[in-house]
């Protein structure tokens, strides 16, 4: 084309409703304080409208280029009728059927999600994000003056607060075991001890984490006027000029949501379906040769990945393919707080200033992080080649099925190829270098696409003889 990117619009929308009330009752020397708050937040994202295809326009492999001539070299007459068929290019001598050569190289584009049809929709249109997120609390506070020296405020806040959740019902993510692995939960660094599952999947879950219901956040404060008395401590205090101040607070926090949507869905990985036409003579499903089409031919069949929308899809099948990853979020997983305190010391110098010293701390604990446990239990009679870090690319960039090989196994987040090889002595003439192996072993396992084969063992006449340590 001309390079010119054109953007599709999106949106967002994320209307927030609360309410809060206080009540203040005073009573002797209490003076108390109650009341409630709410809040409510829907998050609308709006994703471009898809569904339509994008070309590609640009020489491919296959293009016998001696045959082609420059619009530019075409006369007035017959530009013109090529300029409304095909556009603007590189197109075959005239008095042939005028083909773009630089349509011969893609044609690809996604199909929306849609949550009516709990598939993708193979129509123009759009998946746009529902989520909701709320919470509801209830406080109590009291100002008691013991006497007119000193007094003590207390007091207790209550959140009920649910996670961000997914209304679309399309967020899909591991569970607890499917991120351990085989090794199992917890079970780290224990060679050979595999107590988990070996066939690791991600499962649609809207709501991968539990509400919070149990959160007590205490409060104290107090605040002392020391007298002193009459000698030099009293002077020093200056009477009722000095006020000494302390207090500590615990307080539970939300998390950023996107944080939490980066886990709960997998990235994303299954809001859309790709589809493509690849240029290559294959023969396969989604292909074309190369300059066989021109601007307003009917279009091949198209190859799509995934093959159809699925609410559970192992592991297994994203084998090679950079992505989505194994993205999951603890069941359980507790609300990060704050535990704040302080102390200081005000003394009055004077009728219009005052000095005063104060110490401040707080720290905050439970925050949440992402954990890669990168470890598995390989068995000690094994060896492992090499480890491929996680890709966070998106689903759609995957081929179809009928490309999938899964020999490698994706496990905690990260992705291993694991060869269970019988180790033996070989004759120098069956030995061949690290890489060799590595060909070999790749190109001679096989399992069925979409579940994960058992390991394969191979025999060091056909492979060489592998080395026990890898680098």
């Amino acid at each position: 084309m001309n390079g010119t990117n054109f953007q599709i619009p999106t949106g967002s929308y994320y209307p927030v409703f609360n309410a809060s009330d206080t009540v203040t009752w005073q009573r002797r020397a209490h003076t108390f304080n109650f009341g409630f708050s709410w809040w409510r937040e829907q998050n609308h994202y709006y994703n471009g409208v898809l569904g339509f295809p994008a070309l590609n326009l640009g020489q491919s492999n296959g293009v016998d280029w001696s045959t082609v001539t420059l619009l530019s070299q075409l006369s007035p007459i017959a530009r013109r009728n090529s300029a409304r068929r095909v556009g603007y290019g590189l197109f075959r001598s005239p008095g042939a059927v005028f083909r773009s050569g630089r349509e011969s190289r893609e044609c690809r584009g996604k199909l929306a999600y849609n949550q009516k049809l709990d598939s993708y929709c193979q129509c123009i249109g759009t998946y746009n994000l529902d989520e909701l997120q709320k919470a509801f609390g209830l406080f109590f506070q009291d100002s008691y003056r013991i006497r007119p020296s000193l007094t003590i405020n207390y007091g207790l806040r209550w959140d009920f607060t649910w996670p961000d959740y997914d209304l679309t019902g399309a967020y899909h993510s591991a569970a607890n075991d499917a991120v351990w692995g085989p090794s199992g939960v917890g079970n780290l660094f224990n060679p050979g001890v595999l107590n988990g599952t070996t066939s690791p999947i991600l499962t649609q879950n809207s709501s991968p984490a539990k509400p919070w219901y149990v959160t007590p956040q205490p409060a104290l404060g107090i605040a002392w006027n020391p007298r002193g008395g009459e000698g030099a401590f009293g002077r020093l205090l200056g009477g009722d000029k000095t006020v000494i101040r302390a207090g500590f607070s615990l307080r539970r926090f939300t998390e950023p949501q996107q944080y939490f949507w980066n886990q709960a869905s997998d990235y994303g990985a299954f809001y859309f379906q790709s589809f493509f036409l690849n240029a290559n003579n294959t023969g396969q499903t989604g292909t074309f040769a190369p300059g066989s089409l021109a601007l307003g031919d009917t279009l091949p069949v198209y190859g799509l990945a995934p093959q159809q929308y699925l609410k559970t899809e192992p592991v297994s099948d994203f084998t090679f393919l950079g992505g989505p990853g194994v993205n999951g979020v603890e069941p359980h997983i507790r609300q990060p707080y704050t535990e704040s305190w302080n102390l200081g010391i005000q003394r009055q110098l004077g009728e219009s200033r005052a000095l005063e010293v104060r110490y401040v701390g707080n720290r905050s604990l439970r925050q949440w992080m992402v954990i890669n446990q990168n470890e598995v239990n390989i068995s000690k009679t094994a060896s492992w080649i090499s480890s491929r870090p996680r890709s966070r690319t998106w689903r759609s960039t995957r081929p179809t099925a009928s490309h999938r090989s899964p020999t490698m196994v994706l496990l905690g987040s990260k992705l291993y190829l694991f060869l269970t090889l019988l180790l033996r002595e070989s004759p120098p003439a069956e030995r061949a270098c690290r890489s060799q192996i590595m060909r070999t072993a790749v190109s001679s396992t096989t399992s069925t696409p979409g579940k994960q084969g058992p390991w394969r063992t191979l025999s060091p006449a056909s492979t060489g003889r592998f080395p026990t340590s890898a680098t």
